[in-house]
Parts: C-alpha cells; structure tokens; sequence
C-alpha cells in the first residue's frame, strides 16, 4: 500500500504528510468497521484451511519483517560506512 503512495505522490504533487495521514485514517476506518462487525462474522473454515491460513500468515509476518528489517540494516550500513558508493562503483565496472 506504501508503494502505491509514492507512486501518487510523484504523479500528483501531493504533500507526502497528506498521502500518509490518508493511508492512515483508510486503516482506521478498516479497524473501526471490523471492530463494530466483529460479532456478526463468523469462520467457516475447517481444521485443515484453518491451519493452512495460519501457517501462511505466521510466514507472512516473518518475511514482513525480514524486508522492513533488511531495508532499515542497508540503510544504516550505507550510511555508517558509505558502502553504497562502492556499490555504485561495482555496477559501473560490471556494465564497462
């Protein structure tokens, strides 16, 4: 959903600010709406798609975590050592 943000804002000038407390009210009217529902849904997944769901959904959490986590240690590393210029250097000699 962030991705798609950053593309609008490039494409529409919008203020960053905006687009980000947008996303953020979207999410809350979301949490709002199934809190409010919550008693009227019920599952109707058998034992096996209810542990194939959860399954799936711990792995999803774990790579969610692994990306955010890679992105902010690159950051830092970059930042800390300035690796990446070296990098920009490495992808020049591999075009030449």
């Amino acid at each position: 959903m962030l991705c798609f943000s950053i593309n609008l804002i490039y494409i529409t000038k919008l203020n960053p600010v905006h687009v980000m407390s947008g996303l953020f009210l979207a999410g809350g009217l979301v949490y709002l709406l199934s809190y409010i529902y919550y008693d009227h849904v019920e599952s109707k997944l058998r034992e096996g798609e209810l542990r194939r769901l959860t399954t799936f959904l711990q792995v999803a959490g774990i790579a969610a975590g692994a990306g955010i986590s890679s992105v902010i240690l690159h950051n830092a590393v970059s930042a800390l050592f300035g690796l990446e210029v070296m990098w920009n250097l490495t992808k020049l000699v591999m075009v030449l």
